[in-house]
């Protein structure tokens, strides 16, 4: 059974073999998972995930570029690159305890043209 961390907290995800989609049972966010079972690009993405938690952006896109050398149809390591580029962090807003995007980085572009 592979182990993630949650995208939006940092809790662990634990999964089995087969599923594409997982609920954290932390703060409770239904999201999509990486293919792969390798345990260096499981290793991967949850430091590339722990370093864009801490909004360390340059680094954690570092860190899924090198996922991407290993495995270039890993949609999740793309989403992962979109999310360091416009430095998205998800903050728990106080009142609701939902976590809301927030943006770190503007850009003029298009997210689309990306």
């Amino acid at each position: 059974m592979a182990i993630f961390k949650c995208k939006m907290c940092g809790g662990a995800l634990e999964i089995n073999h087969n599923e594409t989609v997982a609920v954290c049972e932390y703060c409770g966010t239904k999201q999509t998972l990486p293919k792969s079972n390798d345990e260096v690009i499981s290793n991967l993405f949850n430091r590339a995930n722990n370093l864009r938690l801490k909004c360390e952006f340059d680094k954690a896109e570092q860190v899924y570029e090198k996922i991407l050398e290993i495995d270039n149809t890993e949609s999740e390591a793309h989403w992962g690159i979109v999310l360091c580029k416009y430095g998205i962090e998800y903050v728990e807003d106080p009142k609701t305890y939902t976590r809301i995007p927030t943006c770190h980085r503007t850009s003029y572009d298009s997210i689309l043209a990306d």
